[in-house]
């Protein structure tokens, strides 16, 4: 079921609340260093589509709750 969005597109919504918490700030409060990440809505094949957009690291690497992730290519290390 890994594509199965590009069937039914996707009823994510960025706007919700997490544990009681909106959804943005839980992200906002779990990404270190703080960044400004940014939600895209993009409609395809007549499918809602959204991405999170985060910016690349220019001097230290981006955590999500105390993990830090690299890119190199177009692999995830």
């Amino acid at each position: 079921m890994a594509h199965e969005w590009q069937k039914n597109g996707t009823y994510f919504n960025q706007y919700c609340d997490y544990n009681k918490e909106p959804y943005q700030n839980y992200l906002a409060r779990n990404l270190s260093p703080s960044i400004n990440f940014s939600f895209e809505e993009v409609e395809i094949n007549g499918k809602r589509v959204v991405a999170l957009l985060i910016p690349p690291a220019t001097e230290i690497s981006t955590s999500f709750r105390e993990t830090r992730f690299i890119r190199i290519g177009s692999s995830k290390k």
